[in-house]
């Protein structure tokens, strides 16, 4: 339900989206990506997890939406938050105005439980850095949405779901 918050503005009693692995956004919805797309805006997508599948209807609006490894199927799992950052930095397409929509994947299930999570955070933090720097040379004018698969902190790996923690706030 989150996602589709994101995307339209609108809560999930108003969007009708309350399980993200269970509905689907309905075409009729208007989304962000939809409204620049109508305003003359490339949009793009980067997605790599499966909530973002086009199955569940987020794909609206967007001229690109690119998913997994090969950037063609979605496969969970298979492809790290630094290597979608870098797909993005390689794929987009230099049209102005632009926005541009990173859903970057669960670190739980991307990198290998021996990667210490702290480092693993800051390798992503690099690589949205890295995004943020190419994207404002290119892109003054534009937009930038990154979203990341739950909310955890490196003090807090696995918290997850329904809490806000201190950690994860600041």
């Amino acid at each position: 339900p989150s996602l589709a918050t994101l995307h339209t503005g609108r809560n999930p009693p108003q969007h009708g989206v309350r399980d993200g692995a269970a509905h689907r956004l309905d075409e009729a919805e208007q989304t962000l990506a939809e409204t620049l797309s109508e305003l003359g805006w490339r949009t793009e997508a980067y997605v790599g997890t499966a909530l973002g599948a086009p199955r569940w209807g987020l794909n609206q609006g967007f001229q690109t939406y690119l998913l997994g490894a090969q950037l063609d199927e979605i496969k969970v799992g298979s492809i790290g938050s630094v290597e979608l950052v870098d797909a993005v930095v390689r794929t987009h397409q230099n049209e102005r105005p632009a926005l541009v929509w990173v859903d970057l994947p669960d670190l739980r299930r991307v990198q290998p439980d021996s990667l210490d999570h702290a480092q693993a955070l800051r390798e992503v933090d690099g690589a949205v850095g890295a995004l943020t720097e190419h994207w404002w040379e290119i892109h003054p004018e534009g937009l930038v949405v990154v979203v990341g698969d739950h909310g955890r902190s490196s003090s807090h790996p696995y918290t997850e779901a329904f809490t806000l923690q201190d950690a994860t706030l600041r």
